[in-house]
């Protein structure tokens, strides 16, 4: 079994950030990409943890997607899009677009606590 190391700074015995959803941040890796600014692990109340939960920001507005896959087809190929780009498929999802911006926010919010400069521009980009 791999070893997870909690990557989100805390003193000893202190727990993990919970949003107003009961939703605990037990994970998060920062990755400046384009609009990508990292990904997640978040433990449901219920005790289910979603791993590579995907932090982005686009046009000031933050967002979550949960874990998606790639499309494969009937012959077992990863199918693409007219421009070449894979196409993916959601592993999960939530029943309503209300429930689902309600994660989003509770989630995008836990990071913002945990790792106030998440959302920064990648070196280099930005305004000065």
């Amino acid at each position: 079994m791999p070893i997870r190391t909690p990557l989100i700074d805390r003193p000893a015995g202190q727990s993990p950030p919970r949003s107003a959803l009961g939703a605990l941040l037990l994970n998060f890796k920062p990755v400046r990409k384009g609009t990508l600014c990292g990904f997640a692990v978040i433990r449901l109340p219920n005790g289910l943890d979603i791993h590579d939960v995907v932090i982005g920001e686009k046009h000031g507005r933050a967002g979550t997607l949960l874990p998606s896959k790639p499309m494969i087809d009937r012959d077992g190929n990863v199918m693409r899009d007219l421009a070449g780009k894979v196409r993916y498929t959601p592993a999960v999802e939530w029943s309503t677009p209300e429930l689902r911006e309600a994660f989003s926010r509770h989630i995008v919010e836990l990071v913002r606590r945990a790792h106030p400069t998440a959302s920064d521009p990648p070196d280099g980009e930005g305004s000065p």
